[in-house]
């Protein structure tokens, strides 16, 4: 069975996100910091008292239910993953038409070889995005 390209990079991607994001703090009641400064400027003091106390606290993973786990992953993939990697295959797609119609002559420069580095540009944030 072949299977296409785009889809096993989704799966992929899915399935990293699933293992990431499946794991929660044991005290659920804990407020998220405000800020993301705090936990660095914090960390120092915070690695002292763990020596101190030879302790850290475990995560613990979180129990769901069948249902949850599938509305979660069809989230992801239909919401996240999918239009991801759609948007990285039309940029690429768009850096090819261009390629193609710039290249055709014997050296590409001025406009025509801005658009191609313009379009490379938006095609690696596209990546970077998925």
């Amino acid at each position: 069975m072949k299977i296409n390209p785009a889809v096993a990079m989704a799966l992929s991607a899915l399935s990293a996100g699933l293992l990431i994001s499946c794991v929660k703090p044991a005290d659920e009641n804990k407020a998220p910091d405000s800020e993301g400064q705090e936990v660095a400027q914090d960390s120092a003091a915070t690695a002292s008292v763990d020596d101190k106390n030879n302790s850290t606290e475990r995560i613990a993973a979180v129990d769901i239910s069948a249902e949850t786990e599938k509305t979660y992953l069809t989230h992801v993939a239909d919401d996240l993953v999918i239009p991801a990697y759609a948007d990285a295959a039309r940029q690429s797609e768009l850096l090819h038409e261009l390629a193609q119609k710039h290249c055709q002559s014997d050296a590409v420069s001025g406009d025509e070889l801005q658009a191609l580095r313009d379009q490379w540009l938006v095609l690696a944030q596209a990546w970077a995005r998925a």
